[in-house]
């Protein structure tokens, strides 16, 4: 490849799915909605749908939770459905916008890092979360290119299926260009680590969500978190995995210039992946700050496979993409080791 190919490379192009693409949908879909006791969420979904098929209508409005959630779950419930197709019908709702949300250039690449990068075992616990994380993937072009419409209309639906969604409104009216300023960034990003695991950052997230849950009664719901206790403080385990993160956010400032010069419609990917690296590192105790900040830290797949496809056309750069690729597969191995968000031994539901 030429360095023209990758002028030519446009990010936001909507890949055509082939045969080949919906093969590769049904195959995960098949994974994801046939496991059997994988994943640590997979008990209460589980259990939720058998008690939707139970449950009459008018009892809907008393559940926490989601509109589209309930919708889609009552309604497959009612028709006397498995629970396997509801897991299958919402990740394949997911891997579509995936899939149509990633240009065809970089898509091998991004599929690759989502499952090496963790997200695929993620996916499999919060579904209803990372359906919102698929649908802002692909509703972010909606962003770039100043079509309001279309962009709050996928927000919303990704609200119908997980509160946090609600955040992205604010996302549509930041000036994402003006305020890639890597240098500043960094800079912040290099304190971050220094300010973690700080107790008066807790608290700080206490009193702040408090006060927004009064304003906004939309966010109220979390307030919920301190009374159960989901939302405490936990261990900051500076671990190998840990430390790899911080290298790639490392990579990722080095190259970020050299990228966006050659396409800047990738700041907006860059400036998101900023502030989630940033948050990551302050907030990593925070397990409510975490799972919010997976909006921002989902960038990173999307950023590395254009890093890396950008590292090709570079034919003295080349090893640094092979020496990327090969980190992520270890680091893939070891996640399947350490059985990561007990997705491991997978079991196939055989009856």
């Amino acid at each position: 490849m030429k360095g023209t190919t990758f002028q030519n490379f446009d990010v936001f192009n909507r890949s055509k799915l082939t045969i080949f693409h919906w093969l590769a949908l049904f195959s995960i879909c098949i994974v994801v909605g046939f496991r059997y006791e994988v994943g640590t969420d997979w008990q209460g979904y589980k259990e939720w749908f058998e008690y939707f098929k139970i449950v009459s209508f008018d009892s809907l409005d008393k559940l926490n939770f989601e509109l589209g959630f309930l919708i889609l779950n009552y309604g497959l419930a009612k028709l006397d459905a498995d629970y396997t197709l509801m897991f299958s019908l919402m990740a394949l709702i997911s891997w579509v916008f995936i899939f149509k949300g990633i240009t065809a250039n970089i898509l091998p690449l991004f599929l690759f890092l989502v499952f090496a990068d963790e997200y695929f075992f993620w996916s499999m616990n919060v579904i209803r979360q990372f359906m919102c994380l698929a649908i802002f993937l692909y509703a972010i072009r909606f962003i770039v290119q100043r079509k309001a419409k279309e962009y709050f209309f996928f927000v919303l639906i990704a609200i119908l299926f997980h509160t946090s969604a609600a955040i992205l409104i604010l996302f549509y009216f930041i000036p994402w260009g003006k305020i890639y300023k890597p240098k500043y960034w960094f800079i912040a990003f290099l304190i971050s680590i220094f300010l973690a695991n700080t107790p008066l950052i807790f608290s700080f997230v206490e009193t702040a969500l408090f006060t927004v849950g009064e304003i906004i009664p939309l966010f109220s719901i979390y307030i919920r978190y301190f009374e159960s206790g989901k939302f405490g403080a936990a261990q900051l385990d500076v671990g190998l995995g840990y430390i790899f993160r911080l290298a790639v956010a490392i990579f990722i400032f080095i190259y970020c210039n050299s990228v966006t010069e050659k396409y800047p419609k990738t700041k907006i990917f860059f400036v998101l992946f900023f502030i989630g690296s940033i948050v990551y590192n302050l907030f990593y105790m925070v397990q409510l700050i975490g799972r919010i900040n997976h909006y921002f830290l989902f960038m990173r797949p999307v950023i590395l496979s254009v890093i890396i496809y950008y590292l090709w056309t570079e034919e003295n750069k080349r090893y640094v993409s092979l020496l990327i690729l090969f980190l992520y597969f270890i680091i893939f191995l070891v996640t399947i080791y350490n059985s990561s968000n007990d997705n491991s031994p997978y079991q196939f539901r055989l009856g």
